[in-house]
């Protein structure tokens, strides 16, 4: 080896001596073979493998192999033995598979170098008659052949064209006759074999570069004359193969590429454009006749070539008509098969292949294939946007890339600008007129990507030619409106028909189906003992599906927080599917973002043609074109907190049209938004039908869109002190998922605008307007609607504390306490506003109550009678060591006289005056400084202010619980269960309210109608709705007792015995009964109807155990020890839940009632 790396004679030499020491053997062996009289065809094949495998690289690792070539000797010496079985008579296929690699390596390693044509002149019609055979007794073709065979057919061939210059084939016409028999065994070879493997793959692969390097040995003449066949024959493989390896594809394109190119180039062909310009206006007639023709009968083009032999006018026209044809089934399958649609979207050389194929005949034939592949590039540059792209963004980086490509390869030829101008406005029209139906209309979601970015991929090309016409920027302004309009109208459309498609699918009626049939219900033979006649159809109740207005209420309330917005799933506006409405959107914000000359960001004009058009229409026409035109404006809208270049340029001697244009497209979206918003509350709130939802919807839109384009003060005075309180319904519109979700995206974006991201700063700040519009409807009966409870909850959730602090909800609350006095037979309203304070309650109580997280003391003994009732060691100890203990009479002096009698008065009379005194001196002593007092006395942690408002909340709710709904009944329950916890704050004036309406509980826990009679046994007649508005009693009793017990007052003793004896005597729950022994005694017998309806709904026995069990051991030796005992016992008749914590006297009791002989008494 030379020292700069390149091999010499001596690398040659000892390489060709190598190869030379390891087929000598085999050559020796087949040459005996081949002369043998006896043909052994087994040991010929062996010995032709054996000097393939030989003349392999002797080191694998030897990288210099590839530039080392054999001597000639050594080639000769190979080829001799080969010679030798060439003239016998037949050779199986397995021998000549051998020989053809062998004789391909031979040319790839040795006599390639020579240049002996005369040598090729031999070798060639060899080759191709080891591969066809004898023509003339044809028994097989290529097709029918293995695949090695074809593999080595190939490479003996690509060898032998690689070694041959296209002068070869020039100087001898002949020769090219070789050519065209190559080719035709290639496109066999292609069309006959699937690429089904790697192997097969790399044969087709060789198989199209041995086409091309075929190609590339003849002149354009000669190419023109076989395209059609060579064509035809790709087209037909790709449409057998239409999932195929990478490589492959990208071998098909550059192989199409290179034939089309050569056999259609402008400069060959001496092509020039025939435009037809208008001078006067007598050539208008001219221009405009396509069908007119010559004095001789041929038609007029547009085009015209030199004519060189057979390529001709006619040749042309008929070649490249065909060539469409060819080339629309071919991509069709080459990029519309979803294999391939995978692969182009993970490999961008893909897509960069069809790209350059587009571009490179668009540069090098645009004028020779102006009339048939000019407009089909535009397609197949749709057709690839939609194959290689995932999402929106992508296709249309992709769609400005190629559009980009393809003016570069235009150029500044004014000719081809002018030509391809009028073929790209006149495709962007036939879409708009024929196409964009099919983006509203299909179901077909591929069908509709595809339309979509094909007329996507017009108005960009026009977008950037229209640059180089003087007109080119109002015929993109008029499509644009036209695309716009068209589009508009359609949806609506689109939208009235899928809205009677729906009214009209209604419940088949009985006479549908079968006429040849009369016992056919719904298309469905019935049998013959069920008369479809008599059968009756029930339409569902549009009522059942709907969601009660109390859980509305609730699920309001748990969607909103004080910090944060419910997450919810993207919706559309309601126009149709989501994949419709993106689809609009998507179409609507491109054509926003196109650029022409004289446009800036925001062409005003189109937005005023979009709104005008609606200014006399329906409700559904206005909302539809505000969606279009929010869409439209949304990507030209400065937003105030975005980049400003007027801090860094001074701009104070600029035009500033475009400005003040923005500004106006914000305040006109604005208005007619609130247009729409005006007639929405002049209806009193409701929606009557879709068209008014879809309007609305649109408003909030309108409004989101406007968001930041203009001052927070114009923003306050024009949108947010009018309608604010329409967007705050519009979030209560659970029922409307739509409405609802766009109202929160509206707000949302108003709170991180203008707000800092603080829904309770926005409301704070609007607190005015918010509470004069909802007292205003307050005092209007007819604008008492169920959304306002709703309103009332997301207020309070989110800025509920600041409004109390600030004054501004006692108003509110007040107007509300007046409706419940006015309207209190409306349970739906009265209980929509129990939900209201619900929620108020849960707002005072996290913000005043804050949760206890001391830990129980087990030192300190909890009975009524302490020290008595002490269970453990721990407890004694701690008595004994509390230093806190104070002897009552410690301070008791002897000597001083405590009490006096009167004389001439009995002691009960002297007792009652002494009270009476000290009475009297308390309330003189109160009536000097009562009022320091009261204030000192105060200990809640919930300002008065806000107590006295619970006081009234709760008064409110005994005075109202007597309404005969019981879901309200429910309700108001458990307000006040959650009331009574913060009232116990100021526990002294908590109870005279629970003594005044102590007598109402009962009738709740006994299901009574009143204490004077029992109406109702507590039995098999009580509905699930009683059951549980009595369960809920007897859960807030039992708190009442609990907290009594906490609070140490012990004053509902009394009240719980007389619950008991009604309840005994007089609720029908219980029998007394007799017992026939020597002393009579009363047993406690749950009546019968009792136990069926405990058995049926178990959570009212636990509930009245739980009540029972609170009362006996809360007051303990304050009942008499016969009542505890029968209470007791029946507990545990009723079965004590294990939860329930017991204390030492009741698991006594307990004890010894499990004894046989007690249970019997």
């Amino acid at each position: 080896m030379s020292l700069d790396g390149h091999p010499t004679i001596l690398d040659e030499r000892a390489l060709s001596q190598q190869i030379f020491q390891r087929v000598k053997p085999y050559c020796i062996q087949l040459t005996q073979e081949a002369l043998a009289s006896n043909f052994n065809e087994a040991k010929v094949v062996s010995s032709l493998t054996s000097i393939e495998e030989g003349l392999k690289p002797v080191h694998v690792e030897n990288q210099l192999h590839g530039r080392l070539f054999l001597l000639p000797n050594v080639a000769d010496y190979i080829f001799f033995p080969i010679s030798n079985l060439l003239k016998k008579s037949e050779l199986s296929d397995s021998i000549v598979q051998h020989i053809l690699s062998i004789i391909g390596y031979l040319v790839e390693r040795c006599w390639k170098l020579n240049g002996n044509y005369v040598l090729f002149d031999q070798l060639f019609p060899l080759v191709l008659y080891l591969i066809e055979g004898d023509l003339k007794n044809k028994t097989s073709s290529i097709d029918d052949k293995a695949l090695q065979f074809k593999i080595s057919s190939v490479y003996a061939l690509n060898e032998m064209v690689h070694s041959l210059e296209m002068s070869y084939f020039e100087e001898n016409g002949n020769r090219l006759h070789f050519l065209s028999r190559s080719i035709q065994l290639a496109l066999a070879v292609l069309n006959s074999t699937k690429a089904s493997d790697q192997e097969t793959t790399s044969l087709l692969v060789n198989c199209c570069r041995l086409i091309q390097s075929l190609l590339s040995k003849l002149d354009s003449e000669k190419k023109s004359t076989i395209l059609p066949g060579i064509v035809s024959g790709i087209a037909n493989f790709v449409t057998l193969n239409s999932s195929m390896n990478y490589k492959l594809f990208i071998q098909i394109i550059r192989l199409l590429s290179s034939i089309i190119c050569s056999s259609f180039n402008d400069k060959d062909l001496h092509a020039e454009l025939n435009l037809d310009t208008v001078t006067s206006i007598h050539d208008i007639q001219n221009v405009w006749d396509d069908d007119e023709t010559t004095l001789d009968g041929v038609e007029k083009s547009d085009i015209s070539i030199e004519e060189q032999g057979h390529r001709t006018m006619s040749w042309l026209r008929a070649t490249s008509k065909q060539l469409k044809i060819t080339l629309v089934i071919l991509f069709r399958s080459l990029l519309l098969s979803p294999r391939n649609k995978n692969r182009l979207r993970t490999r961008s050389e893909l897509a960069d292949e069809v790209q350059n194929f587009v571009t490179s005949v668009m540069n090098t034939c645009f004028v020779s294939l102006y009339n048939e592949f000019v407009p089909l590039a535009l397609d197949l540059c749709a057709i690839l946007v939609f194959a290689s792209s995932w999402e929106n963004d992508e296709s249309h980086t992709r769609i400005r890339d190629i559009s980009s490509s393809i003016m570069e390869t235009i150029g500044t030829d004014s000719n081809k600008c002018i030509a391809y101008y009028d073929v790209v406005k006149e495709k962007l029209s036939s879409l708009i007129d024929n196409k964009l139906a099919l983006i509203v209309f299909s179901t077909d979601e591929d069908k509709v990507n595809l339309n979509l970015i094909a007329i996507k991929l017009h108005f960009e090309m026009l977008s950037k030619i229209s640059w180089r016409q003087p007109d080119g920027s109002e015929d993109l302004k008029l499509l644009r409106r036209r695309c716009l309009r068209v589009l508009l109208e359609m949806v609506v459309d689109h939208f009235r028909m899928e809205k009677s498609q729906k009214t009209s699918r209604g419940t088949p009626s009985l006479s549908t189906g079968d006429s040849s049939s009369s016992n056919r219900l719904d298309d469905i033979e019935l049998p013959g003992h069920i008369n479809a006649k008599s059968v009756k159809t029930v339409k569902p109740s549009s009522s059942s599906s709907a969601i009660p207005y109390k859980r509305q209420l609730q699920l309001i309330s748990s969607q909103w927080t004080r910090s944060s917005f419910s997450s919810a799933e993207d919706m559309s506006i309601g126009l149709g599917s989501n994949a419709l409405d993106s689809s609009l959107q998507s179409i609507i914000s491109f054509l926003s973002k196109l650029k022409f000359r004289g446009g800036g960001d925001l062409v005003l004009s189109d937005l005023e043609e979009i709104l005008e058009s609606s200014d006399s229409s329906s409700v559904l026409e206005k909302g539809v074109s505000l969606w279009f035109a929010s869409n439209f404006a949304k990507n030209s809208l400065q937003k105030l907190h975005e980049f400003d270049t007027s801090e860094f340029l001074n701009v104070d001697d600029m035009v500033t049209d475009d400005v003040s244009n923005l500004n106006e497209a914000s305040y006109l979206l604005m208005i007619k938004a609130e247009s729409i918003l005006d007639d929405f509350s002049n209806s009193s709130g409701s929606f009557v039908n879709k068209e008014e939802e879809l309007a609305y919807v649109s408003a909030m839109e309108a409004i989101n869109c406007v968001v930041g384009t203009i001052p927070l003060t114009s923003f306050q005075t024009d949108v947010l002190m009018d309608h604010l309180l329409y967007l705050f319904q519009a979030l209560t519109m659970t029922d409307k998922p739509q409405i609802q979700y766009h109202a929160q995206q509206t707000v949302k974006a108003i709170v991180d605008c203008y707000y800092g991201g603080s829904m309770s700063k926005m409301i704070m700040d609007n607190s005015d307007y918010l509470i004069d519009s909802i007292s205003l409807q307050m005092t209007v009966a007819s604008n008492l609607t169920p959304s306002l409870p709703g309103i009332l909850i997301i207020l309070i959730k989110v800025a509920g504390i600041q409004l109390l602090e600030s004054n501004q909800l006692f108003d509110i609350l007040s107007d509300i306490f007046v409706i419940l006095d006015s309207y209190h037979g409306y349970n739906h309203l009265v209980e929509g506003f129990f939900v209201v304070f619900e929620v108020l309650v849960e707002q005072i109580r996290s913000m005043f109550l804050s949760t206890s997280t001391a830990i129980e003391s087990h030192k300190q003994c909890k009975s009524q009678f302490t020290p008595w009732g002490m269970t453990s060691k721990t407890q004694l100890m701690h008595f004994l060591q509390d230093k806190s203990h104070v002897d009552p009479l410690a301070e008791f002096d002897g000597e001083k006289v405590y009490f006096q009698r009167t004389e001439d008065k009995p002691f009960d009379e002297m007792d009652k005056d002494s009270d009476d005194d000290d009475d009297d001196d308390d309330d003189d002593d109160s009536g000097e400084d009562g009022g320091s007092a009261n204030e000192e006395q105060w200990s809640s942690p919930i300002p008065k202010s806000i107590y006295e408002v619970l006081k009234r909340i709760f008064n409110y709710g005994f005075t109202l619980v007597s309404q005969p709904s019981y879901t309200l009944k429910a309700q108001i329950i458990k307000t006040l269960r959650l009331i009574f916890p913060l009232l116990c704050t100021e526990y002294k004036l908590v109870l005279p309210l629970m003594a005044n309406n102590w007598s109402v509980l009962i009738t709740l826990i006994t299901a009574s109608n009143s204490l004077s009679s029992s109406s109702v046994d507590m039995g098999t007649t009580l509905s699930r709705e009683q059951i549980n508005v009595t369960i809920e009693s007897l859960k807030f009793v039992t708190d009442v007792l609990n907290r009594d017990r906490d609070q140490e007052e012990y004053f509902f003793s009394r009240k719980f015995q007389e619950t008991w004896s009604f309840i005994r005597n007089h609720s029908g729950f219980i029998s007394s009964k007799i017992s026939k022994v020597e002393e009579p005694t009363t047993q406690i017998i749950v009546a019968e109807k009792a136990v069926s309806t405990l058995r049926s709904f178990p959570a009212l026995k636990d509930a009245l155990v739980e009540f029972f069990i609170a009362g006996t051991q809360n007051y303990e030796k304050t009942i008499p020890d016969l009542d505890r005992f029968y209470l007791i016992k029946l507990c545990y008749r009723l079965q004590i839940p294990k939860n329930l914590k017991l204390t030492r006297d009741t698991r006594c009791v307990l004890e010894v009632l499990k004894s046989k002989c007690v249970l019997a008494i």
